[in-house]
């Protein structure tokens, strides 16, 4: 069986480790189920696997607050323990304050759990490892939206010990920011510092800025003692690459622990030990995920952490004394390795290989093919009627290395519904998920690997004599093909291609145009492509005022029985998926 990660920025299948300090215990965010129940709305939960072997529920948010979210993002996350494991603290997301429907913007809240049961009240927490402090960081869009005006961002350090609670300057990350001595890495007027009972000390880092050889620096972790920054750099000159350095907060003495040549990777810091000592990092190629390292701050040392052939690194944390490392990997298991002073032992499996599905291009929209990403076969033969939305199955059109697509039943409802993923791997998690089903979810496909068309578009010319690979004039007719348009005109059969001699129109109406400042195309025909399943071929003519500027992007809006939607694209896209995870930049 082979399996595949394909990954967008929204892909998360086991993520947000935290280990405790002897490295026995590990708590881990996840949209899966280990439960037999069925998801009444898309949320993740934490989960803990011990030493014992086994994964067990850890926390969900059940009936804290009504969901007010969209995603698998929403509900219970960010798991971070103390050093002794006897207190964990997570983030509920998208609560509704004072209860539901939110007739306020929904907010996260920190929770205590373990020695200390407590909702700590608004904002993301981040927990100290001797459990004594807390942070709790509010980010706020402005009420009406205002033009230029960005988010208000507010941090509150609380002492667990006494309730004292102290307002802060934001914190410059989301983890690795809080310090057993109450010191938090932080940004106050524009510069980063430590900040420590009240005082506010600027971090001496001497990079070069704005000149030949500029270097973009990126501050990573503090150790728990407050005494080590971990920090990343990205050379803008050409030739060269980022690198990872640990500096001594107290002497400002750099150890470099990783340097690259090669441009197109970036670093990822995973975890730190408490000391500083160690450091684990991935580093990541053009977006795509690649191998994961143990750093050692003595001599400047990296090693990689060995892994199966094609597996790569998705997520990972650190125990705080440095004695073992969890990695989440492409091929959608969890594993440890127990770390000593000569190395890395073999890979020991946590959670076997899970499968995942989610869409590119989400939401679904009945009828319509949509790509999938996650960490599945790439047999259609195997995926066939494992893949179950509100009871139908949905049929497999494809499954290949780089793609896998899917056709949603013509019968499907809207609104929410309930993805089964139902294939069985030896691991305890299986997909009982929430998506949304929208009458239209416009979409455009894109040129197929090594096809050269303008903006990566799969775009025909008028006579089917090849791809549009420079710039249309006035006139010309394109050809086009999307998902999501919706309902048309005809009988239609899920599963079944659209027929060669009775066209299917789509009910409603599709304009689009090419940027910058081009006239709407005419749309000389929209319908169900002929031969084919899920997909829409659209003519357009070209407008007169075609082919002044070079295109840089397209617009699109539909509009028709039910709803309608909208999409812009600016600059070139790739295929509509690859072979391994993507993390955001």
């Amino acid at each position: 069986m082979l399996l595949c990660a394909v990954a967008s920025p929204g892909w998360a299948q086991f993520t947000e480790l935290a280990a405790t300090d002897d490295g026995q215990d590990l708590y881990f965010s996840s949209p899966l189920r280990i439960e037999p129940a069925t998801a009444t709305v898309p949320e993740s939960r934490v989960f803990h696997a011990g030493p014992n072997g086994g994964v067990l529920l850890f926390a969900e948010r059940g009936t804290l607050a009504p969901n007010n979210g969209s995603s698998s993002s929403d509900g219970i996350g960010q798991a971070q323990a103390t050093g002794d494991g006897s207190l964990i603290g997570v983030t509920a997301h998208n609560i509704c304050p004072g209860g539901g429907p939110c007739s306020t913007p929904a907010q996260a809240e920190g929770l205590l759990r373990g020695s200390k049961n407590a909702d700590l009240g608004p904002g993301a927490l981040q927990l100290s490892r001797n459990g004594r402090w807390a942070v709790l960081t509010q980010t706020a869009l402005p009420v009406p939206p205002s033009p230029g005006t960005g988010p208000s961002v507010t941090a509150t350090l609380i002492d667990l010990q006494t309730n004292q609670t102290t307002t802060i300057p934001p914190p410059l990350a989301n983890y690795g920011v809080l310090a057993s001595n109450g010191a938090a890495l932080v940004t106050e007027n524009g510069a980063p510092g430590i900040w420590k009972q009240g005082q506010f000390t600027p971090l001496p880092l001497l990079f070069p800025v704005g000149s030949s050889g500029a270097v973009a620096l990126r501050l990573n972790a503090l150790s728990d003692d407050g005494g080590t920054l971990i920090l990343s750099t990205l050379s803008l000159a050409p030739g060269a690459g980022p690198s990872l350095i640990a500096q001594n907060i107290v002497t400002g003495n750099k150890t470099t622990l990783y340097a690259s040549t090669n441009s197109a990777e970036r670093v990822n810091v995973l975890g730190v030990t408490n000391d500083g000592s160690r450091v684990l990092f991935d580093v990541w190629t053009m977006q795509v995920a690649g191998p994961a390292f143990i750093a050692n701050m003595a001599d400047g040392s990296s090693i990689p952490l060995p892994l199966d052939s094609g597996e790569l690194t998705a997520a990972g944390t650190l125990s705080g004394s440095g004695n073992a490392a969890y990695l989440v990997t492409t091929n959608g298991r969890i594993v440890k390795f127990s770390l000593s002073a000569g190395g890395a032992s073999a890979a020991i499996t946590v959670v076997p290989p899970s499968f995942y599905a989610t869409s590119i291009g989400f939401p679904f929209a009945p009828g319509s093919m949509a790509h999938l990403q996650g960490v599945l076969p790439r047999s259609a033969d195997q995926l066939a009627g494992h893949m179950i939305l509100d009871g139908n199955i949905v049929p497999v059109l494809y499954a290949g290395p780089d793609d896998i697509r899917v056709q949603i039943p013509w019968e499907q409802k809207t609104g929410r519904a309930s993805l089964l993923l139902n294939l069985t791997t030896g691991s305890p998690f299986y997909q009982s998920d929430q998506v949304l089903v929208l009458p239209y979810a416009l979409n455009i496909e894109r040129a197929d690997a090594g096809q050269q068309t303008i903006l990566g578009l799969k775009l025909v010319k008028g006579d089917f004599s090849g791809l549009v690979a420079s710039q249309p004039q006035p006139g010309d007719l394109i050809v086009a093909y999307f998902t999501g348009l919706g309902p048309v005109s005809g009988s239609v059969q899920t599963g079944m291609p659209a027929p060669t001699d009775d066209l299917r129109p789509i009910a409603g109406q599709l304009t689009c145009q090419f940027q910058p400042g081009q006239s709407p195309m005419k749309t000389v025909y929209a319908g169900l492509a002929p031969l084919m399943i899920g997909l829409y071929q659209v003519t357009f003519q070209m407008p007169a005022d075609a082919g002044k500027a070079p295109v840089t992007g397209l617009e699109c809006s539909i509009s028709g029985p039910g709803g309608g939607g909208v999409f812009t694209i600016l600059g070139a896209l790739g295929p509509p998926a690859g072979v391994a995870a993507r993390r955001p930049d």
